[in-house]
């Protein structure tokens, strides 16, 4: 059952604050290489810092990998890993090119929609999650 995150930034006392944690994984076409490398999942962390309402750091750190010459992976031996460093905390993602699996988390102290970034991730790049989970934590004291 899913469910609205609400209550992040929240301070609830001692130096205790509620933040929301969402963390994807799954699969999408549009994350193998021939579709989009780099420059996809650029745009796709500018978009989100923006969406969600986070303050970014720094431009979103991404880099593209290769491990042939290492024993294989279980999704892949290429891909990308993506970080976008926020005052609030962070948005990252890795991508496998093979595969078009990916690893998608999302941590922050403002409060922010867990299932409408869901929703746009799965509208605006058709991805297919295999794995949610939104969390609340609380942090500090």
């Amino acid at each position: 059952r899913r469910r609205q995150d609400k209550g992040a930034g929240t301070t609830i006392g001692a130096g205790m604050m509620l933040c929301n944690h969402l963390i994807l994984d799954g699969h999408a076409a549009v994350f193998r290489k021939q579709h989009g490398g780099a420059d996809l999942v650029y745009q796709l962390l500018t978009h989100l810092v923006k969406l969600v309402g986070m303050t970014e750091l720094g431009p979103p750190f991404v880099t593209a990998y290769a491990t042939y010459n290492q024993p294989k992976k279980m999704w892949g031996d290429t891909g990308t890993v993506a970080i976008v460093p926020c005052a609030e905390s962070h948005i990252s993602i890795h991508t496998f090119w093979e595969t078009g699996a990916f690893n998608f988390d999302l941590f922050s102290c403002n409060a922010f929609d867990a299932e409408s970034v869901e929703a746009w991730l799965v509208a605006e790049y058709e991805i297919v999650v295999t794995g949610r989970w939104a969390i609340t934590r609380n942090i500090g004291g």
